[in-house]
C-alpha cells in the first residue's frame, strides 16, 4: 500500500520551497523516519562585489547556510543538504571553478566555498553582474547576484 503525505503550504515556504507539496513515502522508510525528505532552507552570502585582474586569477569566498530546523526537516542524524554550485553571467574569456565543487551542508550550519576566476585570456576590463547558484537536487535553487569587475592590474 502506498502512503502519501501532504506537506502544509506554510511549512513548505519555511522549509525553503520544495519542488512540490506532496511526496510519496514508502512504507518502512528508514532514511527519514517515515516522513518525506524536505528541501533544505539554503541561503548564500558573500562579498558585495567580486573581481579579477585583467589577464590574471582571483579567488573569492562565499558562504552557504543550511538554516533548516532539524526537527521539522525530516532528516536524520548528521545528514545535510548535498549542494552543487554554478555561476552565470561571466563574460567570454573568463572561467570560474568552485572549491569544493559540491558540498554537504549539515543541518543548522554553514560552509565556506571558494570560487576562483580566471581571466588569463581576457584583454579588456569591464563590469558585469554575475549570479552564483546553489542547487540541492529536486529543490528550488538559491542565488546570489553580485557586481563582477575585471580590472587592469
Amino acid at each position: 500500500m502506498k502512503t502519501w503525505q501532504v506537506i502544509a503550504a506554510a511549512s513548505a515556504v519555511y522549509l525553503g520551497g520544495c519542488a512540490g507539496f506532496a511526496a510519496y513515502v514508502p512504507d518502512g522508510n528508514t532514511n527519514t523516519g517515515g516522513t518525506p525528505l524536505q528541501c533544505a532552507a539554503l541561503s548564500l552570502s558573500g562579498p558585495s562585489n567580486m573581481s579579477v585582474p585583467q589577464g590574471g586569477q582571483n579567488t573569492e569566498t562565499f558562504t552557504i547556510v543550511n538554516g533548516q530546523v532539524s526537527a521539522l526537516q525530516g532528516r536524520t542524524g548528521g545528514s545535510g543538504a548535498n549542494v552543487s554550485f554554478s555561476v552565470s553571467g561571466l563574460p567570454s574569456g573568463v572561467t570560474a571553478s568552485f572549491n569544493p565543487a559540491t558540498a554537504n551542508v549539515p543541518v543548522d550550519s554553514l560552509r565556506n566555498v571558494d570560487i576562483t576566476f580566471d581571466a588569463s585570456t581576457l584583454s579588456a576590463g569591464s563590469s558585469y553582474t554575475i549570479t552564483i547558484t546553489a542547487t540541492e537536487q529536486g529543490c528550488t535553487p538559491v542565488s546570489l547576484s553580485v557586481p563582477f569587475n575585471i580590472f587592469v592590474d
